[in-house]
């Protein structure tokens, strides 16, 4: 179809009649006239803005300059936009209507003789000319669109509004796979479901640093260190890291592995009042042991420390894997077992998430996790006591259970007593040996056989023994973990029942 640049369209106005023809046109006329060609196009390519207009001779001057003109025909059956026998009256696909979809009627009344014309929203000549939201884009023949009708949809939508800078199936929108540079902050993740940014959750979402879990946001990658033992990277230890880097408002800190039997021995002390993340390096396994029967870590007050896939274990003379006093702890993916004087004891109104993680072991009189003061929220978790010579060995204990919440883990141990005393504590999805007191849960008798080595806190599950309940106890739900500890793959639907604790074997 023959067509006008959209500068050049024109909406035909009431007062003229439809039953306009053409029969002032010549007998003869030039091959070279515009009449004969492409109508108005043909000006424009002959003569631009000077003589945009085409006319049939069948007006004074309507046969020079190849029938373009200046003004459009004040006289519209003299007026061939399209070229040939069609006139502004009779075809006005060349005006742009019927390609851009505008709603154009006529309703004639008879009575006076006149012809009233109501159009929609006209051509347009720039994005602001396009007032509707589902098509907010002007096209190169002068038709409002969506971005996926624009020459290039992904530079349409960035001019548009550098936040949407992608489009998909005709809409602006925040990322893709293709294109996350929309986000950043503390949305420096792409969800690719709703093609929105959104804060990050796992350290693997920020791979050049690591994710600042309390705020979404990729942590500071100017403030990237090595940790390696042999002092070949940045730095021998941990505790030397953090003594020389001193206080800052975010540490990232890489720890590679000695070997597979060696561990870093010696406290961590994180008392930066910043962010401290401590993520083992991708493939390693290392472990921290505290000595002088101190913790491996100890968070005080106004710090908070982001430990993921590294074993906090061994510590003796009463020595804790993780001591919270007064600061935070993230703990992902990480075996804090086998310490002499428990796994994790959260104390001075320090805040504790643990998810995908072992704690406790094969250690007499102690409990797993100890909430003394402050809140826990535990997730996707093994928590396995020792057994009793004095004290009640317990998965979880706590002073305040009202500000403890635990769903889809494990909590067992080899002693009589029960395994969690936990008084109004939030346990759902769980595994208990007894449900008493938390009803929404899974009953079953524990054997340490239910783990691959219990004595060594593998609290891997072996297939060959554990219940089939255990199986089925949990129930994954929207932004829970979508793997286990060991990176297998979790079910990702809403509602799905799934693996209790850690571990999926």
């Amino acid at each position: 179809m023959r067509r006008i640049p959209p500068k050049l369209a024109l909406v035909v106005g009431a007062g003229f009649h439809f039953g306009l023809g053409l029969g002032c046109k010549p007998e003869d006329q030039a091959s070279e006239h515009c009449f004969h060609a492409q109508g108005n196009e043909t000006c424009v390519e002959r003569y631009g803005d000077e003589r945009p207009f085409c006319a049939a001779e069948c007006g004074e001057g309507y046969s020079e300059n190849y029938g373009c003109v200046a003004e459009e025909p004040a006289d519209l059956a003299c007026y061939s936009p399209c070229g040939g026998e069609a006139n502004a009256n009779e075809d006005a696909s060349c005006l742009g209507n019927s390609e851009t979809g505008t709603d154009t009627s006529s309703t004639t009344d008879t009575t006076d003789s006149t012809t009233e014309t109501t159009t929609g929203p006209g051509p347009c000549m720039a994005n602001e000319d396009c007032t509707n939201p589902a098509q907010p884009f002007c096209d190169d023949m002068g038709a409002c669109v969506d971005c996926s009708s624009t020459l290039d949809p992904d530079a349409a939508c960035l001019g548009a509004d550098p936040n949407f800078p992608v489009c998909i199936e005709g809409e602006c929108v925040q990322c893709n796979a293709a294109d996350a540079s929309a986000c950043m902050g503390t949305t420096p993740v792409c969800d690719l479901g709703t093609n929105t940014c959104i804060g990050c959750t796992d350290h693997d979402e920020c791979p050049d640093s690591a994710c600042n879990l309390a705020l979404g946001s990729c942590m500071d990658v100017g403030a990237v260190y090595s940790v390696d033992g042999d002092g070949v990277s940045d730095y021998a230890s941990l505790s030397l890291a953090l003594a020389d880097i001193g206080a800052q408002a975010e540490i990232t800190l890489v720890l590679h592995e000695l070997d597979a039997q060696t561990p870093y021995t010696g406290s961590v002390i994180i008392d930066t009042n910043g962010y401290v993340a401590i993520v083992a390096a991708p493939g390693e396994n290392p472990t921290v042991t505290g000595n002088g029967g101190n913790p491996s870590f100890t968070i005080h007050g106004g710090s908070t420390l982001y430990l993921a896939r590294v074993s906090a274990s061994g510590t003796q003379n009463g020595g804790r894997g993780v001591l919270i006093d007064g600061g935070s702890a993230w703990v992902q993916r990480c075996k804090v077992v086998n310490n002499s004087g428990g796994g994790i004891v959260v104390d001075g109104g320090g805040n504790l998430v643990l998810d995908n993680s072992f704690v406790g072991g094969n250690v007499t009189d102690v409990a797993a996790l100890a909430v003394a003061d402050g809140t826990a929220q535990v997730l996707y978790s093994t928590l396995a006591a020792g057994l009793k010579l004095v004290v009640d060995p317990t998965a979880l204990s706590c002073t305040m259970g009202d500000q403890t919440t635990v769903r889809n883990s494990i909590l067992v141990s080899p002693a009589a007593e029960p395994a969690v005393a936990c008084s109004g504590a939030t346990i759902e999805s769980c595994v208990l040996e007894d449900t008493t007191d938390f009803p929404n849960n899974a009953e079953v008798a524990f054997s340490p056989t239910w783990f691959v080595n219990y004595a060594t806190g593998d609290f891997s599950l072996n297939t060959m023994t554990v219940p089939a309940i255990v199986t089925t106890a949990a129930t994954w739900q929207s932004g829970d973990p979508t793997t286990d500890i060991d990176g297998d793959l979790r079910p990702t639907t809403p509602g799905t029942p799934d693996y209790a604790g850690a571990d999926i074997p």
